[in-house]
């Protein structure tokens, strides 16, 4: 099996992973939050980079197996199959509101008028097509991904930085502890990265200091979404709970851009469009979760399957991401947390010793 290397899981989590939190996320966790989402954030990316650590430890002993063989291993065939089926399905929940933002941020850049069904139908032949494909894909992705992330995101920054007024941020003791807690929470659906991890194990070469280099990665990744969130807030305020479309409203009011017009669009295209193959992810795991566990030949028999239902449930019935964002923060919540950390470390836990030793090593030579 041809496996991509560690430089594009590291330029995964620098470049693409922070797309993912810029369109939705900031007026969610500010909704919750308020004038402390830097903290709500920080927690989530505190929480995300130490279970990052922690498998990149607990699968030193596996070398190059997989979630699937390592399961397989250690608990059987039948129990491997019931927890890629399980993820299977937690992909396809995270999958629906960034896709659903992914759409209305699209109708938003383009000022669509096109009915849904036209105008989103070209992204399910995207998404069909890549997942349907290999993992290995992401690698190429990550890779393009850093081009177009290095040139078009410090434009939307510069442009928007003289706009800031970082006092709003202030005072930090405004928010109670249960309400920046909130923000963490109901903000899961966009800081689940680590679940990726878990499933590109066994598909890339783990070379020298793997996992100082991909946690390192992860960092700084997180510190591109603070800083943007922070402008985002400073530049928005209290109204920022009502801009849904964070990356595209940031610059909008930038003084320089009004002798020359929306110029600042050219980088939200470009931003934009990695975005929306990122928002595919989910579905490309969530194919190659239900080809292992149903025992299917071809991935392409999966990656069908779940078009059609992320199909009927965002196109044909129209949920709205109002709706959709209480469903998942009123009854699915916890499923999903327990999905990202709990049933992980579980998995992984047993024959898994965290010596000082292990630490070490795997800091100074994986």
């Amino acid at each position: 099996m041809t496996k991509f290397s560690t430089r594009q899981v590291c330029f995964m989590f620098m470049f693409l992973m922070p797309l993912s939190k810029l369109v939705s996320a900031p007026a969610t966790i500010i909704y919750y939050a308020k004038n402390n989402v830097l903290v709500s954030t920080t927690i989530s990316f505190t929480l995300q980079s130490l279970i990052i650590f922690l498998m990149m430890i607990m699968t030193r002993q596996y070398k190059d197996k997989t979630f699937f063989e390592i399961l397989e291993e250690r608990f059987g065939k039948g129990f491997a199959k019931v927890i890629y089926f399980s993820y299977g399905v937690y992909f396809l929940v995270i999958s629906l509101l960034p896709i659903l933002e992914q759409k209305n941020l699209s109708a938003s850049i383009f000022y669509d008028t096109v009915p849904a069904l036209t105008s989103f139908m070209p992204f399910f032949f995207l998404s069909l097509y890549i997942s349907s494909k290999k993992l290995k894909q992401i690698g190429r992705i990550a890779d393009i991904s850093m081009v177009v992330f290095v040139f078009f995101f410090p434009t939307i920054i510069l442009l928007s930085l003289p706009e800031a007024d970082f006092t709003t941020l202030l005072p930090l003791a405004s928010t109670s502890i249960a309400k920046i807690v909130d923000g963490s929470i109901n903000s899961v659906v966009w800081f689940s990265d680590s679940v990726y991890l878990l499933f590109l194990f066994g598909n890339f070469k783990r070379e020298g200091k793997a996992t100082l280099k991909i946690s390192a990665s992860y960092f700084i990744g997180s510190v591109f979404v603070v800083v943007f969130i922070a402008i985002f807030y400073g530049v928005f305020s209290e109204t920022a709970i009502r801009q849904f479309y964070a990356i595209a409203k940031l610059p909008r009011y930038t003084v320089s851009l009004s002798s020359i017009g929306r110029a600042d669009y050219i980088a939200i295209y470009g931003l934009s469009i990695t975005m929306l193959i990122y928002s595919i992810f989910p579905l490309l795991f969530a194919s190659d979760c239900f080809t292992k566990a149903l025992n299917l030949k071809r991935n392409y028999i999966a990656a069908i399957g779940v078009n059609i239902i992320v199909f009927f449930i965002l196109i044909v019935f129209g949920l709205t991401f109002t709706t959709l964002s209480e469903i998942i923060s009123n009854y699915l919540i916890y499923a999903l947390l327990a999905f990202i950390y709990i049933i992980p470390i579980i998995c992984l836990l047993f024959k898994t010793k965290m010596t000082k030793k292990n630490l070490k090593q795997a800091v100074e030579y994986e």
